[in-house]
């Protein structure tokens, strides 16, 4: 369930899906926790955060994924993601190496969610 979602959050970022069509997969109480942003506690807040996250030529990947059951209708998803600004070619394309955690709950109505979400970068990267 929870890695299924955040390939579909993966996907909705990386081809540039509006920040309304990401902001569906979490729920109205979401948590997020974001590299370059102050946290999100309201619905408002994850609209505001991915109006600024999501810009042309944003694409993610990950590296890593480990799943974590935390009961029977909640998992934790936590690893190593990469994002790119930019475009390849261009002295302004970048790589973000970070790590990131993920809590995807079943909602009752409309199936998993995500509940909350952090990310920060990667001390390690580049060492």
């Amino acid at each position: 369930m929870a890695e299924k979602m955040m390939h579909r959050f993966m996907e909705m970022a990386s081809s540039g899906a509006s920040p309304e069509a990401i902001t569906i997969l979490f729920t109205p109480d979401a948590y997020v926790l974001p590299t370059l942003w102050t946290e999100g506690t309201t619905p408002a807040d994850v609209l505001a955060y991915f109006d600024y996250f999501l810009i042309p030529g944003r694409a993610g990947k990950f590296r890593t994924m480990r799943n974590i059951p935390l009961g029977p209708k909640s998992q934790m998803v936590t690893g190593l993601w990469d994002w790119w600004v930019g475009t390849p070619g261009d002295a302004s394309y970048s790589r973000a190496q970070a790590r990131y955690t993920a809590v995807v709950v079943q909602t009752p109505n409309d199936g998993p969610r995500i509940k909350h979400l952090h990310s920060s970068l990667d001390p390690q990267a580049g060492m």
